[in-house]
C-alpha cells in the first residue's frame, strides 16, 4: 500500500500532538469540512473544524504533562485509492493541571482522505477498554 508511510506520518503526528499538548499540532491533521469525530467523553460528535479546534484547545489545558501517549496496534484498510481507515490502540498517562494522574486506554477508528493538499482525517471515533 504506497500511502502506508503517510498515514504512519498521521498517526506518529498524532501521537506527538498528545505528548507535546499540542492543540495545532492536532488539529492539522484534520479536514477543513465534512468531519465526524467521536471522542469518548463526549455525548455528540464534534462535526466542524471550528469545534474541533476549540475542543483539542480545551483538551490540552486539562493537563500540565504527559507521561505516556503509547499508540499500538496499528492497523490500514484501503477503502478506495483515496480512503483509508486505521484502528490503533492507545494508552495515555498524564497529570491535570489541578495534580492528580489521569490514565486511559482505548481504541481508535480514523477514516483519512486524500485531496489535492494531502491526507486529511475526516471521521474519529474512539472508545475506551473496559477498566479505563
Amino acid at each position: 500500500m504506497p500511502c502506508v508511510n503517510e498515514i504512519d506520518d498521521l498517526i506518529s503526528r498524532y501521537q506527538d500532538g498528545f505528548l507535546r499538548l499540542d492543540a495545532g499540532l492536532l488539529g492539522s491533521l484534520w479536514a477543513d469540512q465534512d468531519i465526524v469525530y467521536s471522542p469518548a467523553e463526549l455525548a455528540d460528535p464534534i462535526t466542524s473544524k471550528v469545534d474541533l479546534d476549540a475542543y483539542y484547545a480545551r483538551v490540552v489545558r486539562l493537563f500540565r504533562d504527559v507521561e505516556i501517549m503509547d499508540v499500538f496496534a496499528v492497523r490500514h484498510q484501503r477503502l478506495s485509492d483515496d480512503v483509508v481507515a486505521v484502528h490503533f490502540g492507545f494508552r495515555f498517562r498524564a497529570h491535570f493541571v489541578s495534580g492528580p494522574l489521569h490514565v486511559v486506554a482505548g481504541r481508535v477508528s480514523v477514516v483519512f482522505r486524500r485531496d489535492a493538499t494531502g491526507w486529511h482525517g475526516v471521521h474519529y471515533h474512539e472508545s475506551l477498554t473496559p477498566g479505563s
